[in-house]
């Protein structure tokens, strides 16, 4: 294997990157997500041990994320988990709570076919959706679940107003929506992409810090992928009929990586200054966790959202 420096990787990606903008995109986010599965083995896992190791190990790459979550409450509930990819949600729903009943939905019958073998794997008794980008709808009966659980998925949808339309209609009276969608308050956005990416790698230097975060969270040829601050996402969801409390904010092991180049950024004259004033303001918890306005400063933010 060859030892390139890191200078030459650099040139390498750089020219990767300059050419990925002129080559075919996905036509739609279906195809993508048939092709590119989250952190999950193509061949599925060969026993409920590999596939709970696997399970912690994604856990433990978002500080204190189980916590925030609270599953026990999923107890004697219907839950639906919403973008269900190839299953790693369902086995952490079922193996921290014990659901009234379980369904599961996504737009990739690839994902699906992954999470089925897997939730066979473990003897969990889930019913699978399989729905289309084009028309997005829940093959559910109105007011038939209680909990809809979605995480990482409603960054990527572009007509998201189409998709919480359906929310409401499948929720029971006192049903609510716990999603995590990416944050934009966060060290990824004002200290990775900002900096790492766009100034020190060279990376996109055109380009919006919004579009080059789109290419960095979940692979460069991913059609879609927003991040929100918390009043963004608040607004988005009250004009969509809910409201929406943030349950809390969790900093992935990659972030606390590149806190490294925390001072050397700071030095730059070419970093922005909405990202030289975040970065200025930080501050660490005790075990630390970068925080911005009192609130942890990590990709993911997880919300509770109520019909209003």
């Amino acid at each position: 294997m060859f030892n390139y420096s890191e200078k030459i990787k650099n040139l390498i990606l750089k020219f990767y990157t300059f050419i990925i903008d002129y080559l075919p995109k996905y036509s739609t986010s279906e195809k993508y997500w048939n092709e590119n599965l989250v952190d999950t083995p193509l061949s599925g896992f060969k026993n409920i041990n590999e596939s709970i190791d696997h399970l912690k190990w994604r856990n433990i790459q978002y500080l204190n994320s189980m916590n925030i979550l609270n599953l026990k409450q999923y107890d004697n509930k219907v839950i639906l988990d919403f973008g269900c990819g190839p299953g790693n949600d369902i086995v952490n729903i079922c193996s921290n709570s014990k659901p009234k009943k379980m369904l599961a939905f996504d737009v990739s019958r690839k994902a699906i076919s992954l999470a089925r073998k897997r939730a066979k794997l473990h003897n969990f008794n889930v019913e699978f959706l399989e729905g289309s980008e084009k028309k997005l709808i829940i093959p559910n009966s109105d007011r038939s679940i209680d909990i809809i659980h979605s995480m990482g998925v409603l960054h990527h949808i572009e007509n998201i107003s189409d998709v919480f339309k359906e929310f409401r209609r499948v929720l029971s009276k006192n049903g609510f929506i716990q999603a995590m969608v990416y944050n934009r308050d966060s060290i990824w956005y004002h200290l990775h992409v900002a900096y790492e990416v766009k100034i020190k790698r060279g990376l996109w230097p055109n380009k919006s810090l919004d579009y080059i975060f789109s290419k960095t969270v979940d692979g460069f040829k991913c059609p879609v992928a927003f991040c929100y601050s918390q009043n963004e996402f608040s607004s988005l969801c009250k004009r969509n009929g809910f409201s929406c409390e943030l349950l809390g904010i969790s900093t992935s092991l990659f972030e606390m990586e590149k806190l490294k180049f925390l001072w050397e950024a700071l030095r730059h004259k070419k970093l922005n200054q909405k990202s030289r004033e975040f970065l200025q303001n930080l501050s660490f918890s005790i075990n630390g966790e970068p925080i911005y306005e009192k609130k942890i400063a990590g990709i993911n933010s997880y919300y509770k959202l109520k019909k209003i």
